[in-house]
Parts: C-alpha cells; structure tokens; sequence
C-alpha cells in the first residue's frame, strides 16, 4: 500500500479531529477525477467516460451497483450494462436514502489523493445526477422510442406492412398534425 499523499495527511488529520480517530482508507484515485468522469459521462451520454476511479467509487460506496467483475470486457460489463445514463441515475436514486443518512453521518472513511474524503465527491455526484436528470431520462425516452419505432418498422415490413408516422398520414389526409383527432 502506498503512503498517503501530503493531501490525504492533512484530510485524515482533520478527520481524525473532527469526527473521531478511527481506520480510513486512501485511494490512489482523486475525488476530481472521480466527478469529472461522471461529469462527462452524463454530459456526453457516452459510458466510454466511465473510468477506473469512477468505476470503484461506484461499487464500492453506492449499494445496488454491481461490480460486474470489471469495467471492460473479457473482464466485466459495467460500460456495457450502464451504457445508458439513465439506468445509472435510477440505481443511484434508489439508493438516495441510504446515501443522505451516510452524508449526515459526517464519517467518511474514504480519503482520494486529492484530499477530498467520500463525503464531498458523493455530494459532487449526487448534485450532477440533479444537474443532468431531466435530460438524461428524456434522451433515454427518445433512444428507446426510436429503437422500438425501429424494431416495428422491421418487423411491420418482414410482414408485408409499411408503418406511416400519423403526422405524415394526417398531412396526407388533409388533417392538421396537431389535430387531437389524429391522436
């Protein structure tokens, strides 16, 4: 195990004043570099952003995500089962609760390199999941409506069938696309 660096010292002194003397743990990782892939994966909607610090931050501090064994294949899933932000956001939010009594604790026993302690970079997370939510959970409805338009187009036309857009069949109706009776 390596020594922790002058940062991690100083934040385990003031830990150790602050809210008693009891064992932490230092990560090689920096609570920055935590937030800042999970910035860019909400941001980009793209699980290539997810590191190896976010990846552990992850699994070891937020119940209900599963390690799969490892971030990239032949090792594990985790891009691949959290390719959509959405799905992430939900397990995050379900665990909220859990979350917020470890918060008001005031105990954290998780020290990055950076010197910020577990506490700070789930509230930094938490306060970007706020942040990106309503986008994040529309793209995903507008990704799974159109992968499902899709898979109904395919479908419709191994059939025989063609599937029209109702706007495109109203227009060629003479019926306004806005009319609630082409609804």
């Amino acid at each position: 195990m390596r020594p922790p660096t002058p940062a991690q010292q100083a934040a385990l002194e003031r830990l150790d004043r602050t809210a008693g003397p009891r064992r932490r743990y230092t990560s090689s990782h920096s609570g920055a570099s935590i937030v800042s892939q999970f910035r860019r994966y909400l941001e980009r909607e793209d699980a290539n952003q997810i590191g190896q610090a976010l990846y552990e931050f992850l699994t070891m501090k937020v119940p209900s995500i599963i390690a799969h064994f490892g971030l990239v294949a032949p090792d594990g899933q985790f891009r691949v089962y959290y390719a959509e932000p959405a799905l992430l956001l939900v397990d995050i939010y379900q665990q909220r609760e859990m979350l917020d009594r470890r918060l008001a604790r005031q105990d954290p026993d998780t020290v990055y390199a950076d010197g910020q302690d577990e506490l700070a970079v789930t509230r930094q997370l938490l306060e970007l999941a706020e942040q990106h939510l309503e986008r994040v959970l529309r793209a995903a409805r507008e990704r799974t409506r159109s992968r499902d338009l899709d898979r109904a187009r395919d479908l419709a036309s191994r059939h025989g069938f063609e599937l029209v857009e109702q706007a495109a069949a109203a227009a060629s109706d003479g019926v306004a696309a806005d009319d609630p009776r082409t609804r």
